[in-house]
């Protein structure tokens, strides 16, 4: 699979941060998980706030800075790490939305999935689905936890 993972937030960070420097839970989650997909046979595409051109690491994962992405550019996945703006201002060429939420308050979000641009929320624990979901009157269909 073609799978493009967002994370337009800062710190911006590299395939090789965390063992020279370490990162916050979700930023390590997020590359550790790219890493497994790639050993796993995708390409996947990391596009994040570091300033890089795209890079080819090897094995299947790639890496650029954010303004590289391209919505309308084929992908079998787009995940995008804490932040639905990206699904909201761009009609993504993608078999799968997802957004990982990481936070507690998610404003707007329901509304997202309504119209289409996100097809399914990861939250970390239930007690933050259930909190949102009601909040933004989401069907369980577009949640995991």
């Amino acid at each position: 699979m073609k799978i493009a993972m967002l994370y337009p937030n800062n710190p911006p960070f590299t395939w090789n941060w965390h063992d020279a420097r370490g990162l916050g839970g979700s930023e390590n989650g997020m590359l550790r998980t790219a890493q497994h997909l790639a050993r796993l046979g995708h390409e996947v595409f990391v596009f994040n706030n570091a300033e890089l051109p795209p890079t080819d690491v090897g094995g299947g994962l790639h890496w650029a800075n954010l303004s590289f992405f391209n919505p309308g550019e084929r992908y079998d996945v787009v995940y995008s790490l804490r932040h639905r703006e990206p699904f909201d201002r761009h009609k993504m060429n993608a078999g799968l939305r997802v957004l990982f939420l990481a936070d507690t308050e998610s404003h707007g979000l329901g509304e997202t999935i309504r119209q289409g641009k996100l097809d399914l929320v990861m939250s970390v624990s239930h007690w933050q689905k259930e909190k949102i979901q009601l909040e933004e009157h989401i069907h369980s269909d577009h949640w995991t936890v």
